[in-house]
């Protein structure tokens, strides 16, 4: 015997098949209903347009630090090699837009015009430096003493010393000059080179601090 439902227009061979088809009990709720937990869904290909990359945290670029001993190399073979005639290893010290000078600090010594300078670039520089060492006696030493670093900026390095220059009299050491030196060296793929030299010798008798007009207004700062 077949029964015709009206129900949705299907056709079933027996009273029980309709009551299934009523209750659904032989229905895979899975299957007609979907599962209560949905399936993961695929990642994208690692090709894919839609899959992008992790993003990172960024970081600060930061220059590498400074190598402090090699910038006091470059100021101790600076004289050395000047006080013994390598002007040769001078030149390869000297960066391009390099700039030197010297003076005393009040201008007005006796021998300021062999003292003074004032030159840019390796030549000029180099060329002042030739004459100057030329007319100025040997054996003669000059000694950096207290080199410290006081700024770092980028690719450049400032350092200060004091300076001071003696010469053989009666076969001994004799003090020729003292003074304070302020170089600028910038870091390139050759090393540290020469950008600023600034040498300001010392001139005037010694006083009481307060008593000497160019340094006397530091005292605010005490």
């Amino acid at each position: 015997m077949r029964l015709l439902v009206h129900w949705n227009a299907e056709v079933y061979t027996d009273l029980d098949e309709v009551k299934k088809s009523m209750d659904h009990s032989d229905a895979d709720p899975v299957a007609e209903f979907g599962s209560r937990h949905p399936a993961p869904q695929e990642l994208p290909h690692k090709n894919s347009p839609m899959r992008t990359a992790p993003t990172k945290p960024r970081r600060s670029v930061r220059m590498p630090a400074h190598d402090h001993l090699a910038a006091h190399q470059v100021v101790h073979r600076w004289w050395f090699n000047y006080d013994e005639g390598h002007l040769d290893v001078l030149a390869g010290l000297l960066a391009e837009d390099c700039h030197t000078s010297s003076r005393t600090e009040t201008g007005q010594h006796p021998h300021e015009e062999f003292i003074r300078s004032d030159a840019r670039g390796p030549e000029a520089v180099l060329a002042w430096t030739r004459e100057h060492r030329r007319h100025s006696p040997y054996p003669l030493r000059h000694n950096a003493a207290n080199v410290h670093v006081t700024a770092e900026r980028g690719d450049e390095i400032d350092l200060e010393s004091y300076l001071f220059v003696t010469q053989i009299a009666d076969r001994r050491p004799s003090t020729l000059s003292s003074g304070i030196v302020h170089f600028t060296l910038v870091r390139t793929d050759a090393g540290y080179l020469v950008r600023r030299k600034e040498v300001v010798l010392d001139s005037i008798e010694s006083a009481p601090f307060h008593e000497v007009d160019f340094v006397a207004d530091r005292q605010k700062n005490w």
